[in-house]
């Protein structure tokens, strides 16, 4: 049983989303379209906070501060819970993972966090189950917050070859995701009966959200990713999310992949055609930068002394052409700062990446969106509920339902600029 991607996002009662049907998501391309404030980044964010609050173990500081806190702190303490709710309540969120040839079977991690207008937000209820059509649900592990009576508690569904156990644990902080947790709570529980299936989709679901990368154009530190000269050493093969560790990891990716040198500059002499060679090059005994050379140049270019567009564009080559991909790429706005022309080329690298990984993009761009008119079933509108516009929902796009505007020769990009109702039109 391998867990290979998230499927499904659902959220109750979540900032502006309404998600209580589920949010579908390819294991490939998924693009994100809608107006601004339609809910986009709070979903990017609902997936940023599943990995900073999920890690192999409890890493709480001195002050108590656990993932977490830290990471529902970055998404909005209790402003997580819909301004039309009136705290104390809860917001409910359901993340669904696929399981490698077995279409049928799924993964499903359930987070229920209580919202007070008194207390900081807490964990009210948390389980992790095994779904099969047709088939009860089996919850490998379940508990609910306060312990007023002997419900409340975990429960852990533990397999024995010739019946099922079930172990009570009550010792369980409201301040930590207990996926998180799991060995230190289970850890001093004596005739434990066998969790080798708990325990195998608990270390799944961590190696694959701890590898989830989130990037966004707004995010890219040009001045720094220039000027930086990273210290050997690290073996990062991941950009960081402003990309200053740049030099670093395109070195890396060398050292372990002989020919993405060689790729990496076909690949950018598409962008610069005048390329004769991108390469890192060591500065001193410790450290790297990166080196430019052109036709008919007789020294390189560094990279401040390249365009802002063309050190974005070496970035999102990195990060989608690599050899090491994640297990899912999440990119804000890739189009931010780059020439109309290279639209084509970026998407090209994203329907590369997707067809290796797991992709989300959101775009406000026309241009870019019409490079993926051959993809509309992996484009997601994020659309209003309400005429107050305070709640979105999110549909994906049905080629049958634009089958007569593509026939007439409109790209998908077209259909965005003129408002076309079908996928969000304008907002009012």
């Amino acid at each position: 049983m391998n867990i290979r991607h998230v499927s499904e996002v659902s959220s109750l009662r979540y900032k502006n989303i309404d998600l209580d049907q589920g949010l579908k998501l390819s294991e490939g391309l998924n693009i994100f379209i809608g107006s601004n404030g339609s809910g986009k980044s709070n979903f990017i964010a609902l997936l940023k906070f599943l990995k900073d609050g999920i890690w192999d173990e409890s890493l709480s500081d001195k002050n108590g501060t656990t993932n977490f806190i830290k990471a529902i702190s970055q998404l909005g303490d209790s402003r997580i819970l819909n301004a039309s709710n009136s705290p104390p309540e809860k917001v409910d969120l359901i993340f669904t993972f696929a399981i490698d040839n077995f279409i049928n079977i799924e993964i499903s991690f359930y987070l229920s966090i209580l919202c007070s207008s008194k207390r900081f937000p807490q964990i009210h209820k948390e389980s992790l189950s095994v779904y099969k059509p047709k088939k009860d649900t089996k919850p490998l592990y379940y508990y609910q917050f306060p312990y007023k009576s002997n419900e409340y508690g975990a429960v852990f569904d533990t397999e024995d070859s010739l019946h099922l156990r079930c172990t009570k644990v009550t010792e369980i902080p409201s301040n930590e995701i207990g996926l998180t947790i799991m060995p230190k709570l289970l850890e001093g529980i004596k005739d434990l009966p066998k969790t080798e299936t708990l325990f195998n989709i608990r270390r799944q679901i961590i190696n694959l959200i701890s590898d989830w990368r989130f990037y966004s154009a707004n995010n890219m530190n040009l001045k720094e990713i220039r000027n930086a000269e990273p210290e050997i050493g690290s073996l990062e093969k991941y950009l960081n999310p402003n990309c200053e560790n740049l030099a670093l990891v395109l070195d890396n990716l060398i050292q372990e992949n002989i020919d993405f040198e060689d790729q990496l500059n076909v690949i950018m002499r598409d962008i610069v055609p005048q390329t004769k060679r991108i390469r890192p090059i060591r500065t001193g005994r410790t450290r790297i930068s990166i080196e430019w050379h052109l036709q008919n140049t007789k020294r390189p270019l560094y990279l401040d002394e390249m365009s802002d567009g063309t050190v974005r564009m070496l970035c999102w080559a990195i990060i989608l052409n690599s050899p090491n991909l994640p297990s899912l790429i999440v990119i804000d706005e890739p189009e931010v700062g780059l020439h109309v022309q290279w639209l084509s080329y970026l998407a090209e690298w994203i329907k590369n990446a997707a067809a290796r990984t797991q992709v989300i993009i959101t775009t406000h761009s026309p241009d870019l969106l019409d490079k993926f008119t051959d993809r509309l079933e992996n484009v997601h509108v994020f659309e209003a509920s309400n005429p107050e516009q305070t709640l979105f929902h999110v549909k994906t796009l049905s080629r049958e339902r634009l089958q007569d505007r593509l026939d007439e020769g409109w790209e998908l990009g077209d259909l965005y600029r003129v408002g076309e109702p079908e996928i969000g039109g304008w907002a009012l």
